[in-house]
């Protein structure tokens, strides 16, 4: 079997292995396991190597999806936080990704590949900027791939604001976390709206006490000016 032949079957395994998953997909270090597992079955000579060549060159295609997102129980992994998944891609979402710009598929790869544990599909805004100006994009500013990649800004330990770029993760695009999200910003502007409304009722109450004390000081003065010399 060729070369080209082996890759073939194998992102083939590997695609079958992730569809049942659905869009979630399964936790990277699980796939890579099982992949390799398959391939040995199936009679592949080095399967561990096969099995991480098998999972670059899909994504290279567009086949699957590395997204971040947080292991579940049944994922069976160490709860670390966010990790890396991978999934199946239906043609439809592999067409959109192949009609992306060129500068906004550099911007998925390079994310793809930053593993600095918090950090995990992250980068800070100038070092991203600066990777494509060495590829040889002509840009001023990273471009933003819509759904899936998000700018968002950290106060670093001087107090200083930095701007990253970051793959959005899978669980902030459930219908579960979104709810979640506006939950929260109608409590806040319930609180915001409470707390300007007592700061306008005080200020009101100290208006009517000002007032009240001019009026106090005209009538005042008025009686002292209205008073008969004796």
């Amino acid at each position: 079997m060729s070369e080209g032949s082996i890759m073939t079957e194998a992102v083939e395994i590997l695609v079958e292995l992730l569809r049942p998953s659905g869009n979630r997909g399964r936790p990277l270090t699980v796939v890579r396991s099982k992949l390799e597992e398959l391939l040995r079955a199936d009679g592949f000579e080095n399967p561990s190597a096969i099995a991480e060549q098998a999972i670059q060159h899909a994504l290279e295609k567009w086949a699957v999806d590395k997204t971040v997102d947080e292991p579940e129980p049944e994922d069976k992994v160490p709860d670390s936080g966010e990790v890396w998944f991978l999934r199946a891609l239906s043609p439809q979402e592999s067409a959109v990704l192949q009609k992306l710009p060129e500068v906004e598929q550099a911007v998925l790869r390079i994310l793809w590949n930053r593993d600095l544990g918090a950090d995990l599909g992250a980068m800070r805004a100038d070092d991203l900027l600066d990777e494509l100006l060495k590829g040889g994009f002509g840009i001023d500013e990273v471009p933003i791939v819509v759904d899936r990649v998000q700018k968002f800004s950290t106060v670093d330990k001087d107090g200083r604001i930095e701007y990253w770029y970051g793959l959005i993760p899978r669980y902030e695009q459930t219908e579960e976390f979104k709810a979640s999200m506006e939950e929260a910003t109608e409590k806040l502007m319930e609180r915001e709206w409470r707390e300007d409304r007592a700061i306008a009722r005080e200020e009101a109450q100290e208006r009517r006490k000002a007032a009240r004390k001019k009026k106090a000081t005209v009538e005042k003065k008025k009686a002292s000016t209205n008073r008969k010399p004796e």
